[in-house]
Order: structure tokens, then C-alpha cells, then sequence
């Protein structure tokens, strides 16, 4: 699964350029000298003549709604289908998860297929699938033992390129949308995924005459990892929801698009996959499908989705890029093996955004919480092999549960959690006083009536929350033997799926309020940390894990889920966040 630009699209373009002279007493405020605040202004007004004295980071904060208003205002002049909304890319996040449920639904099929035409198996005319089973009917190609060894290397090899492809290419991807615009990044991504279908028809129709057979299979995850896929372009969507929202409503729409992608790859899976198996056409069919529904998403970004970013703020990005390449290179004069490292793309880009250097780490804190989060979400997938080998469901059993719990973890995520957001989240607003206007911003020692930071803190407290909610609905399965008590905590466990949507609001308003404006690098950071930790860490991890205890302790994988979680949990208790200002 997890993750883009100031929503606020704001000093974005010039804060950088402000002069800073280190952080203050306090570690989580900074501080702006006032030739710092003269080139912020200077964006708003073209000029502007300040007062001495010492603009926090209060003054940033309204600076940064006011800036997001002003481009509200001009995109509002705009027709509709020009005008950048978030709504745009639900369509697309949607498309993307369907296509990809879609995809891998007929995929693991025709690989069989084609692995047991190939060694010339079909129908179940192998060797080993001569054997007969006790009703003296033949076994079918699929349960060959031969053939499954065969896919399953197909399918780890599949994954590690696209894996570890997509680790050191998803950071680029998303930094060079900050440079280029979401759209052109978006378009590349997608061009990925229709190879990738085009790849698996060919193969599939023709695997006979290609060299080396089905493991011609294995370039679409070469092409996918190369273009980082789904990370990728759900990172950079991410990114594009960030420069049309207002900070305040980040986590609120982050949870509906999280709660829609998981509709489109978990929620309908089991309807589809009933849908391609029953069809006449079988997976191809399937295969087919994906490529229409992607063939349509590229249309979608290539003829209607309007760009986020204005041109403004691409060559704001492109300076600051330029800035890390003439600093690369003056390092690599003093310490040529540090800057070579540092070169590797998974560690250098985008992960060195998270190491802020004004000596905060809240940043950091949060990306290792999100990380464990991460985690936690890919053993799930290990839970059913509990359920399979403990509670004793067939796979019938076993979808019905998986769809109840799913279906509640979207109708969460997309109708409860914002709807309890919109409730409860003070709203952030800019303070109508006379000593705070256009011209005279707000000042150390006045206090807002409602500031960003209370959003973030709104945002932080839901993270915490819904960890707690997870650790206790996982902490109490492994006590009891009861089914229903079972299936009860598995969907007391949906209810803390806000964390993520939290952990990437409160990840960015970390990352702008630090002086940040690159936001794609950000999402990236976190996309390239997710790859890493689901298709890398975790089969790692959590295989060996259940494994070696499954026939002994099956209840294990659970308490190092649980683990995991308090692991986030602790790494929430680091980050601090900014304070606003107190009365003088």
C-alpha cells in the first residue's frame, strides 16, 4: 500500500530564499529574520516594507492560507474542466486500484496456464498430474507441484524487480513531478501500466515463440518497477490532492481516497474475480478488461486532468534542484565515497527529505511510525493463513470474512472518518484583526482564533487513536477461540484505519512547516518507504515468522503485529509540533 505539495501552494514558491539563522530556543519553532519575512512579502505584494522585528512561524502559517485563498480565487475564474480539484484524480486513484485488482486477479491464471503449456502440461497432461486422487479423477495442472514451484518463483521474481525497482525509482518519479507537473508524471506511470497489460497478452498468446518463454512475463515488472507503479502514481495523486486542498481538510480527503482505493483493490475483488472465472474469455478476458479501464485512465490524464502546479512553482523547484546538485557536487570534493552514497536513489532520493537539518526530527519520527504501520498492514495478508490452518475456514469461508471486513473498512474510511473529521477538527481561518492584515502580518506575541497547529495536533491525536484501536483488536485474538469473537476484532480493527490518512497530513504540514516545498519528494519519501517495507521487508519479516511458529505457536504472528503497532505507537510520542504563539 501509503502517499505531496503544499496544499497551501504558497511562500512555497520563495520561503526557501528566506534567510534563516538557525532554529530558535524552542526546537519545533522557527524563526524568520526580517529579511527573511521582506522576501516572503515581497511574494504576496511584489514589495513590501516591514517593520523590525521577528516573523514566527504563525506569520508562515497565514501567509500560507492566504497565498492557497488567492490561488483559489484565480483557479474559481477558471471553466470548470481547467480548473484543478481533487475529484479529478478520485476517478483516477479508483481506476488505478480496479485495474490492479483486476490485473493481478487474471495474472496469477494465465501464468499457470502458460507454465503448464509451456512444459507441454496442459489440461492437466503432465507427469506428476497423472497421479490420480482417490475418486480416480485426474488432478488438474494447477496442483502440480511442479507448476506451483514454477509460478512461485515467477511470482518472487516478478515482485523483487518490481520491488526493488520501484524502491529506487519512486523517490525520482515524484520529485521530478515537482519539477515537470503531476500530470506528466502521472501520464508516464500509466504508459507503464499498459505495457505491463500489453506484456502479459503477448506473452500469453505467444510465449512458444519467444525466447526464454514465460519468463518474458518477468519485463512488466522490470517496466512497472522502472516506472514505479501503483506507489507511484498514488503518491503523485496524493501530491496533486496537497496543491488543491486547504491544509485543514488534507486528512479528511486523504481518508476518502484511501477508503477508494481499497474499495476498487480489496472491496470488489471477490465480485470481479466471480465475474473473470465465470466468463466466457476466462483471465484473458480479465487481462482485457485492466487494459480498457487503463486505456481510459491514460485518456483521462492525457486530454482532461488539469495541471496542479502553476508554472511558478515548477521553476521554483527546478532552482532548488539545481541548488542540490551544485551542493552534491562541492561535497563530493571533500567526501567522494559520503556523496556517492548519498547517489543511490533509494537512500539520497527521496529518504533524505525526511532528515530535516534544522534539527528537528518529528519528520523522521513520523516516517518511522508510518513505516511500522506499513508493516502491520502487510500481515494481514499472513492472517489468513491463521484463519486457514488455526480456525479451520475453507476459502469460501475466508473470502466472506475478508469482504465483511473490507467493506467496513471503506465504508470507514470514506463516510465515518471524514464525516467525524468535518465534526470535531477546529477549523483553521485567518484572524480578521487590525493588527494582523495584509500588510502587517501577524506578530510574535498575538495569538490566532484557530490555528493550523491545532489541525496538525486534530490530525496527530486521530494517529494515536486509531493505533490504539488496532493494538487492542490485535493484542485480543490470539485469547480467544471463538469465531465470532475472532471476526468481531478483526472488524473492531477497521475502525483504526484513519492512520493512515492522518500520518500523511500530519507528515506534510510537518514537512512545509519545517521550511519544505517540494511536497512530490515528500510523498515519494513515503512511497519508497512503503514499497521497501511491503514487498521487501515484510515477506521477509512476517514469512519466516509464520513459518517456524504455525505449526507450534500459530498465535505469534499476531503479537509481533502487535508489536509492530506499539513500535508506531512510541514513535508518535517523539514528534513534537510547532506551538502557537501565547499572549504576551
Amino acid at each position: 500500500m501509503c502517499l505531496h505539495q503544499c496544499s497551501a501552494a504558497f511562500t512555497y514558491n520563495m520561503i526557501m530564499n528566506a534567510p534563516y539563522d538557525g532554529p530558535s530556543r524552542h526546537p519545533c519553532r522557527h524563526t524568520l529574520t526580517h529579511a527573511g519575512a521582506q522576501s516572503i512579502m515581497s511574494v504576496l505584494r511584489g514589495s513590501s516594507s516591514l517593520p523590525d522585528g521577528q516573523v514566527t512561524a504563525e506569520t508562515v502559517e497565514q501567509l500560507e492560507v492566504r497565498q492557497f485563498q488567492t490561488l483559489a480565487e484565480e483557479r474559481s475564474n477558471l471553466r470548470w474542466y481547467k480548473r484543478p480539484s481533487p475529484w479529478w484524480v478520485l476517478i483516477a486513484i479508483a481506476a488505478s486500484a480496479l485495474s490492479a485488482a483486476i490485473w493481478e486477479i487474471s495474472v496469477m491464471q494465465i501464468w499457470t496456464q502458460v507454465v503448464c503449456e509451456y512444459r507441454g502440461s496442459t489440461g492437466g497432461e503432465s507427469p506428476l498430474s497423472r497421479l490420480l486422487e482417490d475418486n480416480g479423477e485426474q488432478l488438474p495442472c494447477a496442483a502440480d507441484p511442479e507448476i506451483i514451484v514454477a509460478v512461485t518463483k515467477l511470482d518472487i521474481i516478478y515482485t523483487l524487480f518490481r520491488g526493488v525497482l520501484g524502491c529506487l525509482t519512486t523517490g525520482w518519479w515524484t520529485s521530478l513531478s515537482d519539477r515537470i507537473g503531476r500530470t506528466r508524471v502521472l501520464t508516464i506511470g500509466v504508459l507503464g501500466f499498459l505495457y505491463v497489460d500489453l506484456n502479459a497478452f503477448i506473452v500469453a498468446k505467444a510465449h512458444n515463440h519467444l525466447p526464454g518463454g514465460y519468463w518474458w512475463f518477468v519485463f512488466g515488472g522490470l517496466v512497472e518497477g522502472l516506472t514505479g507503479g501503483i506507489f507511484t502514481i498514488n503518491a503523485t495523486i496524493y501530491a496533486y490532492v496537497a496543491d488543491t486542498v486547504e491544509p485543514h481538510r488534507h486528512a479528511q480527503v486523504f481518508s476518502v481516497f484511501y477508503g477508494v482505493l481499497l474499495a476498487g483493490f480489496f472491496t470488489f475483488r471477490p465480485i470481479v474475480s466471480n465475474i473473470i472465472l465465470g466468463s466466457a474469455g476466462g483471465p484473458l478476458s480479465g487481462l482485457c478488461i485492466a487494459m480498457v479501464i487503463n486505456s481510459l485512465y491514460a485518456l483521462l490524464v492525457w486530454f482532461a486532468l488539469p495541471e496542479s502546479l502553476t508554472r511558478a512553482q515548477r521553476d521554483h523547484s527546478r532552482r532548488l534542484y539545481q541548488e542540490r546538485v551544485e551542493e552534491g557536487n562541492r561535497e563530493a570534493i571533500h567526501s567522494p565515497v559520503l556523496h556517492w552514497f548519498k547517489r543511490i536513489p533509494c537512500f539520497s532520493n527521496p529518504l533524505s527529505v525526511l532528515w530535516t537539518k534544522r534539527g528537528d526530527r518529528s519528520l523522521l519520527f513520523m516516517a518511522l511510525s508510518y513505516g511500522s504501520l506499513v508493516l502491520f498492514v502487510a500481515s494481514t495478508s499472513y492472517k489468513f493463513e491463521y484463519s486457514s490452518a488455526v480456525v479451520r475456514w475453507t476459502s469460501e469461508q475466508i473470502g466472506y470474512w475478508m469482504s465483511t471486513v473490507e467493506y467496513t473498512r471503506a465504508g470507514f474510511l470514506v463516510v465515518l472518518l471524514p464525516l467525524l473529521i468535518k465534526l470535531f477538527k477546529p477549523a483553521s481561518q485567518l484572524p480578521v484583526t487590525s493588527d494582523a492584515t495584509e500588510t502587517t502580518p501577524l506578530r510574535q506575541g498575538q495569538k490566532t482564533p484557530s490555528s493550523l497547529y491545532e489541525s496538525i495536533a486534530f490530525d496527530l491525536t486521530v494517529i494515536r487513536v486509531s493505533i490504539i484501536i488496532e493494538f487492542l483488536s490485535m493484542i485480543a485474538i490470539p485469547f480467544t477461540s471463538n469465531t465470532l469473537l475472532f471476526v468481531a476484532f478483526a472488524i473492531l480493527g477497521t475502525f483504526g484505519s484513519g492512520h493512515t490518512p492522518a500520518s500523511q497530513s500530519v507528515s506534510f504540514a510537518l514537512y512545509t512547516q519545517s521550511g519544505g516545498t517540494e511536497s512530490g519528494r515528500l510523498f515519494g519519501a513515503l512511497a519508497a518507504l512503503q514499497i521497501f517495507n511491503y514487498d521487501l521487508l515484510a515477506p521477509a519479516l512476517l514469512s519466516l515468522t509464520l513459518v517456524t511458529t504455525i505449526p507450534t505457536a500459530p498465535t505469534v504472528i499476531f503479537f509481533v503485529a502487535s508489536a509492530l503497532v506499539a513500535l508506531s505507537f512510541i514513535f508518535t510520542l517523539y514528534i513534537h509540533l510547532p506551538k502557537s504563539v501565547q499572549n504576551a
